[in-house]
């Protein structure tokens, strides 16, 4: 979350940033102001928290959203830039073996949603402590990754394939708030450990120190 909240904050500066979070974390510890219905053309960051069936509200959400980003390409002018965040994201995006029948309805409608989201300029990031439980189809339109510390063995297996088998056995070592970034967004030739500030526990406005995306595309 740490990471989350810095990545939220640097994006919102110029993007609309919504964080669909069921923990209640961002609202009451790190001080995200409520979402407002069909607000999706807001400059900075909420945080929506759904009520009801999780997989269901982030289908119908990022529907609304992706509709909104196609009214303003169809009319040809830039579509607003919007970054939905999934926080504790096995909660909106659950991997196969995890889900119900009908939340994988649900699921293969948001991954459908997260693969077509590059044109209508809408971004996701993918916040979870094990890629184990979310779905693959979503996480593997990832480009860039915040990697903290984990000693899960599927994790490890799956971030190999990203960051490389080397850097891969360096993971489960990283210190609290160290972090092994990788992807475009970090204009690093290879995977890099860097430090990251602790979260803040005010709704204040400060600059992030940290961006990554994991986008549609």
């Amino acid at each position: 979350t740490a990471a989350a909240q810095r990545v939220c904050r640097a994006l919102s500066e110029n993007s609309g940033v919504m964080v669909l979070d069921t923990t209640g974390e961002y609202r009451t510890r790190l001080g995200f102001p409520a979402w407002k219905d069909n607000s999706f053309n807001d400059i900075g960051f909420s945080v929506y928290e759904p009520a009801g069936e999780p997989t269901q509200r982030a289908e119908e959400f990022i529907k609304k959203c992706m509709a909104q980003g196609a009214i303003e390409y169809a009319a040809g002018s830039r579509p607003t830039p919007r970054v939905v965040v999934l926080e504790e994201a096995h909660s909106f995006i659950p991997e196969w073996n995890f889900a119900s029948r009908s939340q994988q309805d649900m699921v293969s409608l948001t991954t459908r949603y997260i693969m077509q989201s590059r044109k209508f300029a809408v971004t996701f990031v993918i916040v979870s402590q094990r890629t184990a439980v979310v779905s693959k189809s979503g996480l593997s339109q990832c480009e860039n990754y915040i990697v903290l510390r984990t000693i899960d063995q599927t994790s490890l297996d799956y971030l190999e394939a990203v960051v490389g088998a080397e850097q891969r056995h360096a993971i489960p070592s990283l210190s609290r708030y160290e972090a092994m970034c990788v992807g475009p967004a970090f204009n690093l030739e290879a995977p890099t450990i860097v430090t990251l500030q602790a979260p803040e526990h005010t709704s204040a406005r400060v600059d992030g120190d940290v961006a990554s995306t994991a986008d549609g595309g």
